[in-house]
Formats: C-alpha cells, structure tokens, sequence
C-alpha cells in the first residue's frame, strides 16, 4: 500500500486534503475531524481570536476542513486550559534548583505560539513556527506533558501518518507512533531535521525527563 504515497498531491492545499481523505477510506482510519459544523468554525474563530497572531497560511487551509479540537464542545476554553497547565510543566523542569523566588514568573521570549492540530487525545497534536518560518509539528502527552518531535510541515505530519498506519498493517501491528517512527521510511517523510532542530520550551523541558 506504499504507493498511496506516491499519490500524494504537491503542496499543502486542498487537493492534498481531500486526497487524505480518499485515503483515509483505503486505509479505514481518520486523520483529522473533517467538515467542522458552522458551531465548530466559531470555535476556530475564537482560537485565532484568543491567540491573536496571524494564523499560519497552512493552518488556515487547514481550519477552513477540519475542527482541531476532535468534537470537544468549547474547545477554545478547555485549551486555554490545557496549554497553561502545559507551561507551567514545562517552566519547573527547566527550572534549576537554585531557581531565585524573583525570578519565579521569567520565561524565555518570545515564546513561539502552540497551535493545535488535532488535539483532546492521549496525545496532542500540535504545531509552532520555527525560526525559518516552517511548522514544526510535535505530540505533547497529555497526561505528562512530555513533548516529542513529529515532522517539519503539516504535508509531512500527514505523510508520516499515512506511513504509519501502513507499515503498521504490513507488520500486523498497533499504529503506536513511539514505537515505529523511527523506520527510515517515516523518518524519511518527517523532514526533522537532526542537526539543529526546531526549538521550543516543552521540547527542551521534556529532553530533562528522566
């Protein structure tokens, strides 16, 4: 089944989507909640509105598809949520222990902004822009916080899922990301870079959990 690959569209744009979704039937999974409901579309609305940064021009296609939040009614305020206990995670374990009490409230800025993808699973899908202006796309564990990387670009992120369940088929197999992302194919089609990679807070925090 290698060669849906091959079928992929050039770009990220609604082509490429809509050729997800054909896929999705042949491989009988979901990668995203398609069609979002005219409630869901002010969802998203009221995302960009709390961010308030100019949404990236993949993830604007994207929001215009598909609703980040998987059906999760006020979505918006229970991200709100999520993301502040996220940080407050991510700012102890970057804290040394002679961490002075005045310097309590210091992060480091700018912080680049966690959009999500598709999110209110075990892991979250997120995504933030890197220095060169490309979307670095990670899996934040919801229970610990821990972040790990995914892929570079929201076309490689669905790439990469597409592989996954695959090769999982191939091997008789849960679909289980930590377990198979680091088959050259996938790794491959991830575009992450080893050598000076994306840099944010919850991936430098989660490099200190032991």
């Amino acid at each position: 089944m290698w060669y849906l690959i091959d079928q992929a569209p050039q770009g990220f744009n609604i082509g490429f989507l809509e050729w997800l979704r054909i896929t999705e039937d042949s491989l009988s999974t979901s990668f995203a909640d398609w069609y979002p409901s005219d409630v869901e579309t002010q969802e998203v609305k009221q995302l960009i509105q709390w961010i308030g940064q100019e949404v990236p021009t993949d993830l604007q296609i994207y929001y215009m598809c598909a609703y980040p939040f998987d059906r999760v009614k006020n979505g918006v305020s229970l991200w709100a949520e999520r993301i502040e206990r996220f940080m407050r995670v991510w700012v102890e374990r970057q804290r040394p222990e002679n961490w002075a009490a005045e310097r309590e409230n210091s992060l480091p800025s700018p912080i680049p902004v966690l959009w999500p993808v598709d999110c209110f699973h075990r892991y979250d899908t997120v995504a933030f822009l890197t220095e060169e202006n490309e979307l670095a796309v990670i899996h934040v564990d919801s229970l610990s916080a821990k972040a790990t990387p995914v892929a570079l670009g929201l076309r490689n992120y669905f790439l990469t899922q597409v592989a996954l369940q695959i090769l999982a088929h191939e091997l008789n197999v849960e679909p289980n990301w930590n377990r198979l992302c680091s088959h050259p194919t996938i790794a491959l089609l991830s575009r992450w870079p080893a050598v000076d990679p994306p840099r944010h807070i919850c991936l430098e925090a989660g490099s200190r959990i032991t």
